[in-house]
């Protein structure tokens, strides 16, 4: 299998790359032969180098600058920029080439996508002129929204099927490309069906959801109570379409309530965390973390708090919570209330309303045997989620009925 996204280890920015990174290991682990196709700056350009029994191919597809770069803190390009690199990205030629020179070497019987934003979908039309079968798993909205996110210019999510003039353009074009793809996966439904209202049909689709590690480490610091406040955590993008301004908002206006917040995740919201961080000595900054750093601080958190505002399709970082037997407070948008049960194993609160935000934080502060109620369903959510091997089997199942 030949498993392809934008951005790959050690060059993580979201759940994708953490998705495709874990599939890919656990396949290896599974005695299949798997290589993994990704971008890379454009001094690295072809660099190939075997990560876990995994051979990594790593390309510049010619553009105006490498996606990673698009992420650091700060980051300000143009409006026309933009659209230069959208226009090049929608038929990448040079992407095409490289791809199709790999393809030649590794000779997969599976081509599986996931994010194809700074590849082209000329990826697509590439393996299937090769006769290999294509496989796509959706983690955002990309073949129906330009920016992946079905956010409009005001904030406010738009419904799949009420897009703006771009982004109707944007879906009518990758709606064409997609033909090339034998089977399109989402980690939800909701994913599938907002495709579905959006018009944008496919030869076969699957509900395939993300895998997860089961367990996780013992709690650390034991339980709150009289002995210490409650510990939210925030880990994740920090990002305008994440709800940084919510959160912001939120621990305000909750000034005489006693709790925690640790942040982890860095972005182009960075500055505003990091303020509020040195006004409220409630709010502690650790910017990114991975490993045995981020297990420690997951470990020692209470409450999962995700106050997204765009459509979001399967957070990693909720199935993550749920492991650790953490509740999540999570916006009332998307395919959230697919995993997050209001009362059970966590809280539901009006999108982009810092008010409702504030109101469910200090609800579990105040009310410590609530807290220890949605733990135990939080925990019971974690243990039923799909493991990395139910996940990566589900998706060989796929595999062998497009090559049997």
């Amino acid at each position: 299998m030949l498993i392809v996204n934008s951005l790959y280890a050690p060059f993580v920015v979201g759940g994708a790359e953490v998705v495709t990174e874990m599939l890919a290991n656990t396949l290896a682990e599974q005695d299949h032969r798997i290589s993994v196709v990704t971008s890379c700056s454009r001094d690295q350009d072809f660099d190939v180098e075997r990560r876990n029994g995994v051979d990594v191919y790593r390309f510049f597809p010619e553009n105006r600058w490498w996606l990673y770069e698009r992420f650091a803190p700060g980051d300000r390009r143009s409006a026309i920029d933009k659209v230069r690199w959208r226009v090049t990205d929608a038929w990448n030629r040079d992407a095409g080439e490289k791809f199709g020179q790999i393809l030649d070497q590794v000779r997969p019987d599976v081509v599986h996508t996931h994010n194809i934003k700074g590849l082209s979908p000329v990826i697509w039309h590439v393996a299937q002129r090769k006769g290999i079968p294509v496989v796509h798993t959706a983690h955002s909205y990309e073949l129906i929204c330009a920016d992946g996110s079905l956010l409009g210019r005001n904030g406010e999510s738009c419904a799949p099927q009420s897009r703006c003039m771009v982004c109707r353009f944007h879906g009518a074009w990758y709606r064409k490309q997609a033909a090339a793809i034998d089977v399109f996966c989402s980690p939800s439904q909701y994913l599938l069906q907002a495709h579905a209202k959006a018009s944008v049909a496919f030869k076969r689709s699957a509900h395939v959801r993300n895998g997860v590690a089961r367990g996780g480490p013992p709690r650390m610091n034991g339980q709150p109570g009289d002995d210490r406040p409650v510990r939210y955590l925030y880990m994740g993008q920090l990002a305008a379409h994440k709800g940084i301004d919510t959160l912001v908002q939120a621990v305000r206006s909750a000034r005489g309530s006693v709790f925690t917040l640790d942040v982890a995740g860095r972005g182009e919201e960075e500055a505003k965390l990091k303020a509020l961080a040195g006004m409220d000595d409630r709010v502690r900054f650790h910017g990114f973390v991975d490993g045995e750093r981020k297990d420690r601080l997951i470990s020692s958190a209470d409450v999962l708090v995700f106050p997204s505002i765009w459509v979001e399709n399967a957070p990693m970082s909720i199935a993550e919570a749920f492991r650790y037997g953490l509740p999540v407070i999570g916006s009332r948008i998307g395919a959230i209330p697919e995993f997050v049960e209001h009362g059970s194993n966590g809280l539901l609160f009006d999108t982009g309303n810092a008010a409702s935000l504030a109101a469910c934080m200090m609800q579990l502060s105040e009310r410590p045997d609530e807290l220890r109620r949605m733990k135990r369903g939080a925990r019971r959510s974690g243990d039923s989620w799909p493991t990395p091997e139910t996940m990566s089997s589900e998706y060989v199942d796929i595999y062998r009925s497009l090559i049997g």
